[in-house]
């Protein structure tokens, strides 16, 4: 659990210093005039069904206006079947004191406000990324499976969405976040397609304690997506 959250930061950094680096090795755009993007996308990580919409804003940077970075709030929904979960506690994950919650179908959405950077990379073709820094979640309350460290067997317990959700870095976050990478083709100025990889964390908490009295448990994905949105210049 701790590699994965490493992993998780180092996959996301990467994609930003990229993203970053990239101006310097393609052709010249121009544009000086903030961008207001709105759209609607959906995916899947083969468990888990996810729908988003999103509104964001971005201002040119650097490269006669091809960077841009901004700001927006994405809703995201995620629909499927059984899930494992597991302790969220960055202290108890670094000792190996790891729970496991197994929860059955249920619905998970979150609220988030984040940042995004986005390069036009050719008239057509746009490169970009996102990350939600902060917000807060809501879904259905579930009757799952709480397994303890060394248990034999598990207990029965209500799982609900952790309320708040604030980005931390890997095991340091908190909440329901997501962050996308993404390639984007205008098909005319005021309409992009994009496709991509959503790399999220769902988290669920349960009013009994687990190993070192946690209640917080949760787990990472990538999703593939698929969006369409109008872009307002």
């Amino acid at each position: 659990m701790r590699r994965y959250g490493m992993r998780r930061s180092v996959t996301m950094w990467t994609g930003f210093v990229t993203m970053a680096l990239l101006p310097g090795i393609v052709p010249a755009q121009t544009g000086t005039a903030s961008v207001l993007r709105w759209d609607v996308g959906a995916g899947t990580d083969g468990t888990s069904a996810l729908t988003a919409i999103g509104l964001s804003r971005l201002w040119p940077v650097a490269a006669g206006g091809r960077v841009r970075v901004g700001a927006g709030a994405r809703w995201s929904s995620w629909i499927g079947g059984s899930q494992s979960l597991a302790t969220a506690d960055p202290a108890l994950i670094r000792d190996g004191r790891v729970d496991s919650l197994i929860v059955p179908v249920g619905w998970h959405s979150a609220m988030n406000v984040g940042v995004h950077l986005a390069l036009q990379a050719t008239d057509r073709v746009a490169l970009g990324a996102n990350l939600d820094v902060f917000g807060w979640s809501w879904g259905t309350s579930q009757v799952g499976t709480l397994r303890l460290l060394g248990a034999p067997v598990g207990q029965r317990v209500t799982a609900n969405p952790q309320q708040w959700n604030r980005f931390g870095g890997g095991n340091r976050d908190r909440g329901t976040l997501a962050s996308e990478f993404w390639v984007g083709w205008d098909v005319r100025r005021d309409v992009r397609l994009r496709a991509g990889l959503n790399h999220f964390v769902l988290e669920q908490t349960t009013p009994t304690l687990g190993t070192g009295g946690n209640t917080r448990h949760r787990r990472f994905g990538n999703a593939v997506f698929v969006s369409l949105g109008r872009l307002v210049r």
